[in-house]
């Protein structure tokens, strides 16, 4: 790896050397672009061995790449492209992120941002090496946004706040899929990236519940809990760019690409998902939403997976897109509680069609009830052979916890909030009719009462202030029992 960044930063001085003693001779330094062009099409290899990305950084090859993409010959600039695509690629960071965050931090050291931006007014999209160039220098520009999701600091420098911010760039990218999908497998992975990097601007911290105690369940929860119930009340490491996001439009563009259906919805549905979150930008997400007519392209997604015919690779996976929308759903009917004709038009939407997405509900949480039944169905056995050979140990119950939030507890969390919300704030006329319809999809509303009870009683931490969220839940809870015993 010293040789490749030695190699580089010499060709480089060479041919910055020829360039200033021979201006107006380019015969004469034309051997040293040629050989500068092909070391860095030899450079690529460096990123095979992410593991040593820290010698890079060492020797200053993010500086070095940065004067290549500022050349003067485009071939030259669009090879570092190349190079600087490869080295930000998604698996190579995920090889050894210690590494990759070192030269993260060397690239955004050397504005790597600013430079990525200002270099695609040099390129001709009508010559198709400049072409790819142009979408190398955005893969690039999103896939480095995208590893920074869980680094606020870093994040926050990467992403500036005002005119021509990177989320200001990232939403001008999106917006260009609002009638067309992506042409190509390539186009449409840069797509998702663009909208992973909006995400993670939209990060928030996530809340496990108070049974995640032993290190090992935690680990496994941040894996599996990548869309559950239970962040629904998490914190926001963010705000800046979540208030800067509502303030650029950026709901209004997503219920536009909901509206069109075109690919992009698909991951218009996660940014609204994390712009819902919590706090006062999620409120204010809310009533935008809602007031943007929002609800119109939201439930038929809610009544039924919609498939990308023209690009599948976008939509991803049936479950995590039904816990989008729900999640989504959820957020709602917790944010709105005023103005009383916003709230008024949410519950309209279960009462119109004879009660169509009622019996949705019932659908969801009777397909989600099974699927937990079967997880804990296992479990048991697990745990019995674990008790008879004397190996049960009391730290497993989180982990069990951990498989039964991924196997269907974590959405029937969000699909009883809702069922929870949506009698109540009918103000109980509605809880004999959904109850029939939960017995006629094998369903007992008896459920309801047992999955919101164990949701208020894990509600992350109280000493993180998240009591009054609990405390939320089982007042909700508590009208509903009052409704079922009138």
């Amino acid at each position: 790896m010293k040789k490749l960044a030695v190699s580089l930063e010499r060709k480089l001085k060479k041919n910055q050397q020829m360039r200033i003693k021979y201006p107006d001779e380019p015969l004469k330094f034309m051997d040293s672009e040629v050989a500068l062009h092909s070391e860095l099409a030899g450079f690529s290899l460096a990123s095979t061995a992410p593991e040593y990305y820290h010698v890079l950084v060492k020797y200053g090859t993010a500086a070095t790449l940065m004067t290549c993409l500022n050349h003067e010959n485009t071939d030259i600039a669009a090879a570092a492209v190349t190079v600087l695509m490869e080295l930000t690629d998604t698996e190579a960071l995920v090889d050894d992120p210690r590494d990759a965050d070192a030269l993260i931090d060397a690239l955004l050291a050397n504005d790597f941002m600013e430079q990525a931006l200002a270099l695609l007014a040099r390129f001709d999209e009508a010559v198709s090496d400049e072409a790819e160039a142009v979408h190398n220098v955005m893969a690039s520009f999103v896939l480095a946004l995208s590893h920074l999701m869980n680094d606020g600091s870093r994040l926050h420098r990467s992403i500036k706040v005002g005119t021509d911010s990177g989320l200001e760039v990232l939403l001008r990218i999106v917006a260009g899929y609002k009638k067309v999908d992506p042409a190509s497998d390539q186009e449409g992975e840069f797509l998702e990236n663009t909208f992973d990097a909006i995400c993670s601007c939209l990060m928030e911290e996530r809340t496990y519940p108070k049974a995640l105690l032993a290190p090992a369940a935690l680990a496994r929860a941040q894996v599996r809990m990548r869309f559950t119930g239970l962040r629904l009340l998490g914190g926001c490491e963010c705000l800046a760019n979540k208030n800067l996001f509502v303030e650029l439009e950026g709901v209004q563009l997503m219920v536009l690409l909901l509206r069109k259906k075109q690919a992009a919805r698909f991951g218009a549905l996660r940014v609204l998902d994390h712009i819902t979150m919590s706090g006062d930008a999620s409120l204010q997400a809310c009533n935008i939403f809602i007031e943007h007519l929002g609800l119109k392209s939201l439930f038929p997604c809610f009544m039924k997976t919609p498939r990308s015919k023209s690009f599948k690779a976008v939509q991803g996976d049936k479950a995590v897109y039904e816990e989008h929308v729900c999640s989504i759903v959820a957020a709602l009917f917790r944010e709105i509680q005023e103005p009383p004709e916003l709230r008024a038009r949410l519950l309209g939407k279960f009462v119109e069609d004879n009660m169509a997405k009622c019996v949705r509900l019932a659908e969801l949480h009777a397909f989600y009830a099974q699927k937990l039944a079967e997880r804990d169905q296992l479990i048991a056995e697990e745990r019995a052979q674990l008790e008879q050979h004397g190996e049960w140990d009391d730290a497993m119950e989180a982990e069990f916890y951990v498989d039964r939030l991924g196997d269907g507890l974590s959405m029937l969390q969000l699909i009883d909030y809702v069922v929870a919300s949506v009698i109540v704030g009918c103000q109980g006329q509605m809880y004999g009719e959904v109850a029939k319809l939960f017995n006629i999809k094998g369903a007992r509303m008896t459920q309801v009462f047992e999955v919101l009870s164990d949701y208020a009683d894990n509600i992350g931490d109280e000493d993180k202030g998240e009591a009054s969220q609990a405390k939320q839940v089982r007042a909700l809870l508590l009208q509903l029992r009052q409704l079922a015993a009138a």
